[in-house]
């Protein structure tokens, strides 16, 4: 399980945040999201991402803040693994959705109650940290 925070911006998902641990999942660190180096388009299986962008867009248009959304991703050593999320668009005081704010698990991955409870605190941490909110 590993966090990720995206500006929105469809068809770039600038990362502005991602767990540490997203290495022992993925093989990257959170800085080669953050700086660019690797990004979600390149690392999502290319077939997913039309229909993962028309859901997000049908979502947003629909007014939706919470969602779930299931897919592939291609690990750094090249693997290929299933993945669900739950996301959370989130915005700031004037009420524009600016993030979307994801917990990310693999598929058969089982979520232990302090795995989350450490997903909680760090969502909520996110919201505060950055300045927006949920509702």
């Amino acid at each position: 399980m590993f966090v990720f925070v995206w500006r929105l911006a469809p068809n770039d998902w600038p990362v502005e945040y991602v767990s540490d641990n997203v290495k022992q999942v993925l093989g990257y660190t959170a800085d080669d999201f953050i700086s660019g180096r690797a990004s979600w388009l390149g690392i999502t299986y290319p077939e997913d991402i039309p229909r993962l962008e028309t859901e997000v867009a049908r979502y947003m248009a629909n007014g939706e803040r919470k969602w779930s959304q299931e897919y592939r991703l291609i690990t750094r050593s090249g693997e290929i693994r299933w993945f669900s999320d739950q996301n959370l668009a989130l915005a700031d005081s004037q009420g524009n959705i600016t993030h979307i704010q994801s917990i990310i698990i693999g598929s058969g991955s089982a979520c232990s109650p302090s795995a989350s409870a450490w997903a909680l605190a760090a969502w909520v941490a996110l919201s505060v940290s950055i300045g927006i909110t949920t509702s």
